[in-house]
């Protein structure tokens, strides 16, 4: 998971407290938080590697387990929901490793399905069953909160299409949904917390094409494509012979998410892939609004999506296996690493999709070397952890500059950050991702341990 390293890193100098040469903890109020708020008090427990799996493993179980609670809120029993969700647990939001969004989805799902349960009732515990809602998202992940927002409102939009309430009503339930989020966006203003960072958003059209047909599986494009093409062509012969038909909320709730899609850039703040993220959520919750007519169809069906499931598990579990020989030579290598070095990370170009959840796994020797690494997720990203002084004029400004350089940009410094273009002079340690002997030689540099997917260098070795 390509993210998964570097948030376990971070874990284990949160959990170590302010004793870091180059890093300092630095505590506000801010989104997408949970993570760094439970892992480390439960790592002193159990320690951190295995309290950010079971992090990880509860927020899969609420995905389930949430979506089956959306279906049975709706439609009073549980038919395919849980199914379609863990035919699209292994998609590519879901596995890159954004643990804080992918716990973020999982308490959405549970929330959607506390609102239909109580929303005809309305009263105080609907107005309770929200706020508390909206602050396990805020704190998980805003653009999970978003995606509930989104959801819930299209739900009240489609109820009053069916039947019109009076105005003040309208403006009531209207208020009641606001006001949590409201308090919470002033709290976080007052304090000098950010959504992420200020920049202008990027639109990129071809991947907004071509997510759909690989997002399903984030470790083989084949199966992805396999996955998605089986599962749209089960969608279109049930809707074209009438065995499927969405409910008015899962119209109103397929429309507003298509329509979203189209116009959400892929960056908005200095984050990164969040239209691709809409379709898992898609995925997870539009079945709860489905209406499928009986028959021995549905058996079939059942059977198509659990091989969906079964395969995609199958294929994250063959790499996460495969893989783990890397993650035990890049941890084996930090022997070399003197501690208050600064290290710099880089890969291959064109790396191949097998070796890309390793780009972030040298990030570990921040807590285990005792380094500075130029990829290590800090403050621009919300994250409480900022870079004391000399490193912090090596430190990252803006989000996307954690992505690592490749072999080439190293060689052209007008392609590298402006805090990267004196690279050999100011770091002392160099990783290059990718297979040895199809990498560049890398010029200011000695090799000192080569491994089976990444290369050690000393910088400046004479």
């Amino acid at each position: 998971m390509v993210d998964y390293l570097n948030h376990l890193a971070r874990m284990e100098l949160l959990s170590e407290g302010n004793e870091h040469p180059a890093y300092a903890i630095a505590w506000r109020i801010q989104p997408n938080s949970a993570l760094d708020l439970i892992v480390p008090p439960l790592g002193r427990l159990m320690g951190v590697e295995a309290a950010l799996r079971v992090f990880l493993g509860v927020a899969f179980a609420l995905i389930v387990s949430g979506a089956v609670a959306v279906e049975r809120a709706v439609k009073g029993r549980h038919e395919f929901a849980g199914l379609c969700a863990m035919a699209v647990l292994f998609s590519l939001p879901l596995t890159w490793g954004m643990v804080n969004f992918t716990l973020g989805v999982g308490i959405a799902l549970w929330g959607v399905a506390l609102w239909v349960r109580l929303s005809a009732a309305g009263g105080w515990q609907l107005w309770l069953a929200h706020s508390a809602t909206v602050l396990a998202l805020f704190v998980s992940h805003f653009f999970a909160l978003g995606l509930y927002g989104l959801v819930i409102g299209l739900i009240e939009i489609s109820a009053l299409v069916a039947c019109p309430a009076r105005p003040t009503k309208v403006v009531r339930r209207g208020v009641m949904m606001a006001a949590p989020v409201v308090v919470l966006l002033a709290a976080l203003a007052m304090s000098g917390g950010a959504i992420g960072t200020p920049e202008l958003p990027v639109w990129n059209f071809e991947l907004k094409a071509y997510w759909p047909l690989t997002f399903m599986n984030a470790y083989d494009r084949l199966a992805g494509l396999t996955a998605t093409l089986v599962g749209l062509a089960l969608l279109l012969w049930l809707g074209f012979s009438r065995r499927l038909r969405l409910t008015l909320s899962g119209t109103f709730i397929a429309l507003g998410l298509a329509g979203l899609y189209a116009a959400m850039p892929v960056t908005l703040f200095g984050i990164a892939y969040l239209d691709v993220r809409l379709l898992s959520w898609a995925a997870l919750i539009l079945p709860s609004f489905v209406v499928a007519k009986p028959g021995g169809w549905r058996l079939a069906a059942g059977t198509l999506l659990a091989t969906i499931a079964a395969t995609n598990g199958a294929v994250a579990l063959k790499a996460w296996h495969d893989l783990q020989p890397d993650y035990a030579e890049i941890r084996k290598s930090f022997a070399l690493i003197q501690p208050g070095s600064a290290v710099l990370i880089a890969m291959e170009d064109g790396l191949p999709l097998s070796d890309q959840p390793l780009l972030y796994a040298p990030t570990l020797a921040v807590p285990e070397a005792k380094a500075f690494v130029s990829s290590f997720y800090g403050s621009p990203s919300g994250f409480p952890i900022e870079t004391k002084s000399p490193y912090d004029r090596l430190a990252v400004t803006r989000p996307i500059e954690y992505v690592p350089p490749t072999v080439t940009a190293l060689h052209r410094w007008r392609l590298l950050p402006p805090q990267l273009r004196t690279w050999s002079r100011d770091f002392q340690y160099l990783y290059v991702i990718g297979r040895p002997a199809s990498g560049a030689a890398v010029v200011h540099t000695a090799p000192i341990f080569v491994g089976r997917r990444f290369t050690l260098y000393r910088i400046n070795p004479d």
